[in-house]
């Protein structure tokens, strides 16, 4: 493959980040559409080489024929001989090629000195010393030569101004000596060229330019872009691929040579019409993309946040459990693990609430069955017997305040064991209150003054053995 030449190219590094990587794929969109024309550029060539080397072929076969150059050389003598009767054979020959050949206008064989025979229209003047297209062919160094895109010559009684067409030319020449005896000229139809072997449909928004070896203009789509075209002297830089400033823009164009012929093929296609809607593809393509993106990382966040949020709801119910006796429940709703794991914490949750109520409940019937046992240790009548036997001896001996301590502490005494009973009215706390402070003001010498004031209808009140006590206690 030829090498051809990229346009626009930016170098690329992973350190550019994201708008390296959006510049890499438009980039990428251009490479593509560079080989997209320049396969169709070869294409074209190929239709071309293919067209151009069926000419030459049959032009060969009719040139190199034996019988067509013993004709021609007949021909040429006949003006001394007399003999004519060549001619109807050429003209059979001449018509035989002239089927093969696609998007002929006219075919001629010509002498050395004159033209011989021509199919559907004549092309040259008939004459060689006043024929340009005879003169140049017979009298050129090289076997096949091109005339370009040129105005057709007129005989007598025959006009042909105005009407162009691409012209080719081929010797005859002696099998024996190899010397110039006559020449082929045909005729091609520009529109033919144009329209035949590069169809529109084929690369749209795209324009065909052929030139000869000579430069001369063989046939081009958009004529105005011919002069601007020239200007720039592509012929000098052979084969290529690259951007162009032509004709007020900018052009895609490619430059091949044909196999026969060494015809130039240059097609340019106006860079801003194809790259219009491939950048807006490319953007399109881009919107609908960072769209996607957009939707794809709200659907994350919003899985995830489905996922965490009853996560976190359940850590926070399990810190807060073991606060203060509290027992969270969470809000659980679906069918999913979270949910299962949501109402197995409730469950956990109002069994462990219930067990502990449970305990406390156990435990406080632990604590009144201690209190009742240890009381029931306590043998009252013995104590009261004992004190009252204290009291009648200090008495007898006159010792009053030793007396009085132990009427105190006697009633102190009574009234915590309360008999045995869970709570007893306020008055009776109230009087172990009393004796409390008899046997504190006692031990103090008179020291402690007190007085105790409580309204009568709260003396009926229900209370705790010692409750009342130990709160006087702490004041």
């Amino acid at each position: 493959p030829q090498e051809y030449y990229t346009v626009g190219r930016r170098p690329f590094s992973s350190s550019d980040g994201a708008a390296s990587a959006a510049w890499r794929s438009k980039e990428l969109i251009f490479r593509n559409t560079e080989q997209y024309f320049y396969s169709n550029a070869y294409n074209v060539k190929y239709n071309f080489d293919t067209y151009l080397a069926t000419i030459i072929d049959e032009l060969n076969v009719l040139a190199t024929d034996i019988t067509v150059i013993k004709n021609v050389n007949g021909f040429n003598r006949a003006i001394t001989s007399g003999d004519w009767s060549s001619y109807s054979a050429l003209q059979n020959d001449l018509y035989k090629t002239a089927r093969k050949i696609p998007g002929l206008i006219g075919m001629e064989i010509s002498g050395l000195n004159s033209g011989i025979v021509y199919n559907t229209r004549p092309l040259t003047t008939g004459l060689v010393e006043t024929s340009q297209f005879l003169k140049t062919i017979i009298h050129a160094e090289e076997r096949v030569h091109t005339f370009g895109y040129v105005e057709l010559e007129s005989r007598p009684y025959i006009n042909n101004k105005g009407r162009y067409a691409v012209v080719i030319g081929m010797q005859i020449k002696s099998n024996v000596d190899g010397r110039v005896v006559g020449a082929i000229i045909l005729a091609i139809s520009a529109d033919y060229l144009l329209q035949a072997l590069y169809p529109p449909e084929d690369i749209t928004d795209s324009q065909l330019a052929i030139f000869d070896p000579a430069g001369k203009i063989i046939a081009a789509t958009a004529p105005e872009i011919i002069p601007d075209l020239e200007s720039k002297h592509l012929e000098e830089k052979g084969t290529f691929f690259e951007l162009i400033d032509l004709h007020r823009s900018k052009y895609l164009v490619s430059q091949l040579y044909t196999e026969p012929l060494d015809w130039r093929i240059v097609l340019l296609t106006d860079y801003k019409r194809i790259s219009a809607p491939l950048l807006a593809q490319y953007y399109r393509a881009l919107v609908v993309t960072v769209l996607l993106l957009v939707i794809l990382l709200m659907s994350v966040v919003l899985i995830t946040h489905s996922i965490n949020r009853p996560i976190h709801q359940l850590i926070r119910a399990m810190e807060m459990m073991g606060r203060e006796h509290y027992f969270p429940s969470v809000r659980v709703t679906g069918a999913d693990e979270l949910t299962y794991l949501g109402n197995a914490f409730n469950t956990m949750s109002k069994k462990i609430q219930q067990l502990i109520k449970e305990i406390e409940t156990v435990n406080a019937k632990k604590r009144s069955a201690e209190l009742m046992a240890l009381q029931s240790q306590i043998n009252p009548h013995l104590l009261y017997n004992t004190l009252d036997s204290i009291n009648w001896m200090a008495s007898m001996n006159g010792n009053e305040d030793i007396s009085k301590m132990i009427v105190a502490l006697s009633d102190f005494y009574r009234l915590t064991l309360n008999k045995g009973q869970g709570s007893h009215p306020l008055k009776n706390e109230l009087k172990q209150i009393e004796s409390y402070l008899k046997l504190q003001q006692l031990n103090f010498h008179n020291r402690i003054h007190y007085a105790i004031n409580a309204q009568e209808e709260f003396s009926i009140a229900g209370c705790r053995p010692s409750f009342c006590s130990r709160l006087w206690k702490t004041r």
